[in-house]
């Protein structure tokens, strides 16, 4: 008897198989006849995994590039998900999808994680008003800036800045 013959021929199809009911199991009466069932199902298993092993493989390129073009534009007010979901022809929910299962984090997650760390270096070494400095690291408001700083740093940038410049001056005396 083969897979077919003991109504499994539907069920091996199925990714895991999962599907294969225990009265159908108890109807395999030979060893051979099952160990060919299990095989048939382990080989799918197999097929599966290898194709969705393939489809990461080939979106790391892809992720790649994205990640190239977002550095190249990180500081622009302008950079949204669905902006470069669009330059790389993407859906915006299967870029989403790809940044988050990439990065591991959400795309804005990562934006704002980025652009608060060059703020932290801005802050540690211009003398750039705080509104200039979320300027250039692609924030129009102000206040959305300040509180994302805040999640970021615990502190206001403000405070972060006063807090660097007494550090500073107790280094120096």
């Amino acid at each position: 008897k083969d897979c077919t013959e003991v109504g499994l021929a539907e069920k091996s199809k199925s990714t895991t198989g999962a599907e294969v009911s225990e009265q159908q199991i108890r109807s395999w009466r030979d060893k051979d006849t099952v160990m060919h069932c299990l095989m048939q199902i382990f080989e799918e298993i197999c097929r599966n995994y290898r194709r969705l092993n393939t489809t990461r493989t080939n979106e790391a390129p892809l992720f790649e590039q994205i990640l190239d073009y977002v550095h190249e534009h990180l500081y622009d007010c302008d950079l949204r998900a669905k902006g470069v979901a669009d330059k790389f022809f993407l859906s915006p929910c299967y870029f989403s999808t790809l940044f988050d299962k990439n990065a591991n984090v959400s795309f804005k997650e990562y934006i704002n994680y980025e652009r608060i760390k060059k703020t932290t270096e801005l802050l540690d070494s211009t003398e750039l008003l705080i509104k200039e400095i979320a300027e250039a690291v692609g924030f129009s408001d102000p206040l959305y800036f300040g509180k994302v700083f805040k999640r970021y740093r615990l502190v206001s940038p403000f405070e972060y800045r006063k807090m660097q410049n007494r550090k500073f001056l107790h280094e120096e005396s």
